[in-house]
């Protein structure tokens, strides 16, 4: 059985940003079957950068140019900390990873919409949210993260217990 310590992360007032061009049209042979490509500002303007800055992608790994008429899309993620310092946006976050949901309607009962990262890509679960089988939620009982949830995890593609702040496989 494998245990993972689980950690809170809280909200911070910063962003990263990243500049994408696409086009959907195509049958590019890179990961998405369609030429895509970002880079990550290391720091945030109040404004995105004109199309002229350098710093947007003119090419695919396929070699496709970027057309002016392609799209042109800069993405926007909130940055987390957790309490070493470390800081993560949700897509980087690692597993045991536990964050404040807010947009989600359900809460538990701290107020809190808790959502966890879970191990090998299985993805994440709502831990506040309605059960696999929509019947009902999971008991969550602690304070974040020495939480434990009840019944066990189970989503398509990982099972398991949050058990006093340990995510243990089964």
């Amino acid at each position: 059985m494998t245990s993972i310590p689980c950690f809170m992360l809280e909200l911070t007032d910063r962003e990263r940003w990243s500049l994408r061009r696409y086009v959907s049209a195509g049958d590019c042979p890179g990961r998405y079957g369609y030429c895509n490509a970002m880079f990550t500002l290391a720091e945030v303007t109040p404004d995105p950068p004109p199309k002229d800055d350098p710093r947007w992608p003119t090419t695919c790994v396929c070699g496709y140019a970027f057309q002016d008429g392609d799209e042109w899309q800069v993405l926007r993620e909130r940055i987390f900390a957790r309490d070493t310092g470390e800081e993560y946006t949700l897509p980087d976050a690692p597993p045991g990873a536990i964050w404040d949901a807010t947009w989600f309607p359900e809460k538990g009962p701290d107020g809190l919409s808790l959502v966890m990262r879970l191990p090998n890509g299985a993805g994440d679960w709502h831990i506040d949210g309605l059960c696999r089988d929509g019947t009902g939620s999971w008991s969550r009982t602690g304070t974040p993260p020495v939480i434990t949830a009840r019944p066990s995890v189970l989503t398509p593609h990982y099972h398991g217990f949050l058990t006093d702040g340990q995510l243990v496989s089964c």
